[in-house]
């Protein structure tokens, strides 16, 4: 009952360019926090404070607040990263934002993580981003990413957020990224043993760029900004429909069970 009434008590979301947004991504190690005064965009980054994520975001955020003049009330609309990532961190982006946009009576958007480092990497020139982040157990989140200026978001998903393991990255992701030079991002290419089967693949050109490691928050609200121009207020959601994206349990199919598919079908069709 309370979720339906503060579901049905949310502001009207119309966009303008002065439209003041809080971002939380805390998917990985490190956390980030953001604030939007229009174009102008604070933040505050965390290394190696992933424990400490829910203690450290809303602190922050009032501090950046008082950066730009405002205070909590100011808000339009509140940005998190919903992974894939960190378990607890994702929970944690997720958590703090539903409760700050029910208490504000503000809408939500929901960002894949691996948008923020796409972003980060086109404002370096790169029009086709390979997101790869370690996800422990030698396994890798990937995504892939194309520029586009007709995209809501500014980029079109080659490849949606999954889980991978190196040694599948040709069966799985190769066939989506065809025809491109890739910059490579995330912290899976500071691994040998996971960047090697992506930067030694003889079907397509990856080129890692070392300085994108992380994915912060004040490139999460260029692109929520991008949405809000192109979308308005169909950019957003309830607080009530946000939700971490976990893909540790909807890993893309393997080789084997590929073939175990085409044989049952094989079967159905004999």
């Amino acid at each position: 009952m309370l979720c339906a009434a503060l579901a049905g008590a949310l502001m009207p979301c119309r966009y303008n360019l002065a439209m003041n947004l809080v971002a939380f991504e805390t998917s990985s190690e490190t956390i980030s926090i953001a604030v939007a005064n229009g174009e102008r965009i604070v933040s505050r980054e965390y290394a190696n404070a992933g424990q400490q994520s829910g203690e450290l975001a809303l602190p922050a955020m009032h501090e950046l607040l008082g950066e730009l003049g405002l205070v909590v009330r100011d808000l339009d609309v509140v940005v998190f990263g919903q992974g894939p990532g960190s378990f607890t961190g994702v929970r944690v982006a997720c958590g703090v934002a539903q409760g700050l946009a029910y208490g504000l009576g503000k809408p939500v958007i929901a960002l894949h993580s691996p948008l923020a480092l796409a972003e980060a990497a086109s404002r370096q020139g790169a029009t086709h981003a390979l997101i790869a982040n370690d996800a422990r157990m030698g396994e890798i989140y990937v995504a892939a990413y194309e520029q586009r200026a007709d995209a809501p978001t500014g980029f079109q998903e080659i490849l949606s957020p999954c889980l991978v393991k190196p040694a599948l990255f040709d069966e799985i992701v190769v066939p989506s990224m065809q025809g491109a030079t890739w910059c490579g991002v995330g912290t899976a290419f500071d691994l040998t043993a996971l960047s090697a089967p992506m930067l030694a693949n003889h079907r397509v050109t990856v080129l890692p760029l070392p300085s994108l490691r992380f994915a912060f928050a004040a490139d999460l609200i260029r692109v929520a900004q991008k949405m809000l121009h192109a979308l308005g207020e169909s950019a957003t959601i309830r607080p009530h429909d946000a939700q971490p994206l976990y893909v540790r349990n909807k890993v893309a199919l393997t080789i084997e069970e590929r073939k175990l598919s085409s044989a049952s079908k094989a079967l159905l069709t004999a």
